[in-house]
């Protein structure tokens, strides 16, 4: 089936454009950056072949910060070895709960930790960006209010290394396949899950503030989980 990069009868290699030929200036550190942003932008969808020639060639540059840059992005579990070169990482259902998993226990820590360690700066952060998703029925908008109101949750606990490995993860389900919802009743249902998380957090309840994340990212592992295996 001529065009996708699931298939064995097509090579799924990246369709790659030239860019700017900046030399021994781009970094294995800048090529990593650029890679990722274009993998969580899904310009290469999950099963598509990454090639370190290719790349390379596309970008002029050498083959060392590409070569290192795809190697790193396996380490983040965004790619996996192949024949001639990388695929981005494709996930079954039970892969999908498993990082769930993870960021249910990390972030729903995070959230308790919120509530004591946040700053009023925080708090007014989390109030702006839920008063944002309630001012609109746009579903990229309300798509990027839910990203941004998750990072202010972990900027609110205070802790680099929770936050740094909900980012990877974060990523992980990204690349993957970004889950919307584009139902309005669900989006009403997650701006109220949220405000009541702010909630929590500003009445500085640890407890509840755990409670509700894990009850909102339950939810919504759910309906990822069902999407993924067909049904709405």
């Amino acid at each position: 089936m001529a065009g996708d990069p699931r298939t064995d009868t097509y090579a799924g290699e990246a369709p790659v454009t030239p860019g700017p030929r900046s030399g021994a200036r781009d970094t294995s550190a800048e090529q990593y950056f650029r890679l990722r942003h274009e993998l969580m932008m899904g310009r290469y969808p999950p099963g598509t072949l990454l090639q370190e020639t290719a790349l390379s060639a596309a970008y002029g540059i050498s083959r060392t910060p590409v070569r290192d840059a795809l190697a790193r992005l396996e380490q983040d579990g965004l790619l996996r070895r192949a024949p001639r070169g990388y695929r981005v990482r494709e996930r079954t259902p039970e892969e999908v709960l498993d990082v769930y998993e993870a960021r249910i226990v990390l972030e729903s820590h995070a959230a308790a930790v919120a509530a004591i360690r946040h700053t009023p700066l925080d708090l007014a952060r989390l109030r702006q960006i839920v008063s944002e998703a309630a001012d609109t029925t746009d579903g990229d908008q309300l798509w990027r209010c839910d990203t941004d109101f998750h990072a202010a949750l972990r900027q609110a606990a205070h802790n680099s290394t929770i936050a740094e490995t909900l980012y990877r993860l974060d990523a992980q389900m990204t690349v993957h396949g970004p889950y919307r919802q584009r139902r309005s009743d669900l989006a009403a249902v997650t701006l109220a899950e949220h405000e009541g998380i702010v909630a929590a957090v500003a009445a500085r309840d640890q407890d509840l503030a755990r409670s509700r994340l894990t009850e909102h990212l339950t939810r919504v592992r759910d309906l990822r989980v069902t999407a993924l295996l067909g049904g709405e």
